[in-house]
């Protein structure tokens, strides 16, 4: 578990600290990976200034230059925003690119040491994801996923290999330690027994027993290693090599990002005794530091059987997103601690979380209910109950009534406005098809890397602020020069509630004031619309091949049946691909990626 943070006052002495908390978006994580990718460029310009202002003070420029600091202290991910938290890690020790434009569809960039580009953009695509490099040689399965996730595996097993791997490059906006938390759905569980009068600890007979499976897989990267009581995996840095620590932040960011069924899951490995020191709230009073308080926490040990207190504990992992896809409990727990009694109002708030949300959430509720009982729709009703309940955070809803919380900040996808002042109705390209729509095309995740580094300019300029006038004004600001002020404060705001002017708490200096141009959105060819049903077909053929080589066994499911089986398919296989290309061209179509 995290130490529990230092209470501290705002103020310019005192670094503001920012927890990442980067959601699920399956191949949307190139949005993702463009507002980090924007977001370390303006922390490093503004450093740059900051080193400027200090070696040329009586320049008059230098003292438009904001001297407050910030710290990144913490990164929490789901999915795709887990496998974004994971390859920021390894970037934020490297010199390297940006891409600060869309590049001509023919000619992909190459940045140099950008993993995050390299990876989200130009290396994972849907040609591989429809090969059989996953079957190629097993007479019988298993099949573990309707895609072939093999160059996901070689992705990461690239993820921190550098062009230049010596150009490495200190960052002092980056908090030593650095949390890291990446979720994983854990499809084994952890078991936690629970305590009856009539029964003692030390019968053998089954009891009341819940398992856990929202689980997550907690680093440390730091110069020193971190006391086993946090249970976490110390990543030393530029240790690349290392199969234990960084190894595992690979294999920990193919588990969170394996989405089931369409994605294989991975076997994760970790000592059981990591369990031991997880905290869990209980009832107070309890006084901590001079102050009281209702509850408390600490820990409560599973009980895993057997009489050794540590041993391996091996688990399959799918989408740490269908558990926790928003983690901002963890990135709280290291920025407020499990307390968390930091306030929220302007004037006061010293930490907050940012979260980058690639597909906005909405119950899309309606007073009208018609509760339809069709066996199939009640399927998908009932599974995504049991997601949406997984996710439901009771803890977050303290904060509902607050009017205006300045200690969490959300980061959306937005893409203008059409001409009648409507909003583009669709934002983001790698929308399409459930999410997956990014992998047909590198166009599509060329876009909307744009589109993250776009927006998450205007969020830092525009909304990234706090109070700088009056009573509310936050301390932070109290050593801002008047010619800072002047360039910087933010006078338009959609929140009535805002005093203003207000200020930005990251200031965009040097290349990061160049506007981010509007990407152009996309389109898929006809003549790649044609070249893509071959590869379905093929794949599909293979997926059910082995289907039913691995699952039709014994004397009633001998060779017979399952010839019969495989030439079913080959003779309805045709219209099976049929749907599957027009669900295709209609989503493609009704996004206006793909001309009707």
């Amino acid at each position: 578990m995290p130490d529990a943070p230092t209470p501290s006052e705002p103020g310019p002495d005192n670094p503001f600290e920012i927890g990442l908390v980067m959601a699920g978006a399956i191949s949307a994580g190139a949005y993702a990976a463009g507002v980090v990718d924007f977001l370390v460029e303006a922390l490093d310009e503004w450093e740059k200034s900051k080193e400027l202002a200090r070696q040329h003070a009586d320049d008059p420029q230098a003292r438009e230059c904001p001297m407050h600091s910030v710290k990144i202290k913490v990164m929490a991910g789901a999915s795709a925003g887990g496998m974004t938290s994971g390859l920021a890690v390894g970037l934020l020790g490297m010199d390297y690119q940006s891409v600060v434009e869309q590049p001509p569809p023919d000619q992909p960039a190459t940045p140099t040491n950008n993993n995050l580009y390299r990876s989200w953009v130009n290396t994972v695509d849907i040609e591989p994801l429809l090969g059989s490099k996953d079957l190629d040689g097993i007479a019988k399965g298993p099949i573990k996923s309707v895609l072939d996730c093999s160059i996901l595996s070689d992705i990461a097993k690239d993820a921190f290999k550098f062009e230049r791997p010596n150009d490495r490059k200190s960052r002092p906006y980056v908090a030593d330690p650095l949390h890291v938390f990446l979720t994983v759905t854990n499809l084994r569980g952890i078991p936690y027994p629970l305590k009856f009068a009539n029964f003692s600890q030390s019968e053998k007979v089954k009891q009341y027993e819940m398992t856990m499976h929202a689980d997550n897989v907690h680093f440390i990267l730091s110069k020193d290693e971190p006391a086993k009581a946090q249970g976490a995996f110390w990543l030393k840095p530029y240790d690349f090599q290392n199969p234990e620590t960084w190894g595992l932040l690979q294999n920990a960011a193919l588990a969170t990002g394996a989405f089931p069924i369409g994605l294989a899951p991975v076997l994760l490995k970790r000592i059981s005794s990591q369990y031991d020191v997880r905290h869990w709230r209980h009832k107070g009073p309890h006084s901590e530091n001079g102050r009281h308080y209702c509850e408390y926490w600490k820990p409560i040990p599973p009980d895993f059987g057997g009489d050794e207190k540590s041993f391996e504990y091996d688990f399959l992992c799918v989408d740490g997103g269908v558990m926790n896809n928003e983690p901002l409990d963890l990135a709280n727990l290291v920025l407020s601690g499990p307390l968390d009694v930091e306030p929220s109002g302007g004037d006061k708030v010293t930490r907050a979380t940012v979260m980058i949300l690639p597909f906005p959430n909405s119950t899309g509720f309606s007073r009208k209910y018609d509760g339809d009982t069709n066996f199939i729709h009640l399927l998908s009703t009932t599974f995504n109950g049991l997601i949406n309940q997984a996710r439901f955070k009771p803890d977050e809803l303290a904060m509902a009534d607050d009017a205006n919380p300045f200690n969490r900040f959300l980061v959306v996808p937005r893409r203008g406005f059409r001409s009648n002042g409507e909003p583009e109705p669709f934002t983001i390209a790698c929308g399409s098809l459930g999410g997956f729509g990014g992998f047909l095309s590198r166009k599509f995740r060329e876009h909307d890397y744009q589109l993250g580094r776009r927006n998450c300019q205007w969020f830092l300029k525009q909304y990234f602020t706090l109070p700088s006038k009056g009573e509310k004004r936050n301390p932070l600001f109290d050593n801002w020069t008047p010619e800072a002020r002047k360039k910087f404060a933010v006078h338009k705001s959609t929140d009535r509630s805002v005093i203003l002017p207000i200020l930005p708490i990251i200031p965009l200096m040097g290349s990061a004031t160049a506007d981010v141009p509007p990407p152009k959105w996309p389109n898929f060819t006809e003549m790649e619309f044609r070249a893509l049903r071959p590869k379905v077909k093929s794949r599909l053929a293979r997926v059910v091949k082995a289907l039913v080589d691995e699952n039709i066994e014994g004397f009633l499911w001998g060779p017979a049946a399952r010839a019969a089986l495989k030439s079913a398919w080959w003779l309805k296989g045709g219209e099976v691909v049929d749907r599957v290309m027009k669900t295709i061209r209609h989503d493609l179509t009704m996004r206006g990626l793909m001309k009707p």
